[in-house]
């Protein structure tokens, strides 16, 4: 498990490491039972502060994407409806930041429908 924190990005640390932990499950490389490395192994891989890490993977175990116990560490928690509305509120996020970005570079709202159908068609 490997992934790049970008220090520089406006987007907080402890956000980024989320996100990247959430696509890791929601594209199966992270599955049902997998265990998470422990927060130490995590924060050097990363190379994060080690609370950052901890602010990460309790705040998944509230969500219910992971589990968290006492000297084992936390463990995937695979539960459908909540792994599915994450894939639409994430692309949802992805979607308008995208569309707010070509709204103020100036393209109409027809030359962004007429990307989407130019790029939806070429799959």
């Amino acid at each position: 498990m490997r992934y790049d924190i970008d220090t520089e990005s406006a987007i907080p640390v402890h956000h980024q490491l989320r996100q990247f932990i959430l696509l890791e499950i929601l594209s199966g490389r992270l599955k049902e039972g997998d265990k998470l490395p422990p927060i130490r192994e995590m924060a050097k891989i990363m190379r994060l502060n080690p609370n950052t890490v901890a602010k990460v993977y309790y705040n998944l175990d509230n969500d219910g994407f992971v589990k968290g116990k006492i000297g084992s560490g936390f463990t995937v928690m695979n539960q459908k409806s909540k792994l599915d509305k994450l894939k639409i509120s994430m692309v949802e996020e992805e979607f308008k930041n995208f569309l707010e970005k070509a709204l103020l570079m100036g393209f109409s709202k027809e030359d962004v429908e007429n990307l989407m159908r130019r790029l939806l068609n070429h799959e």
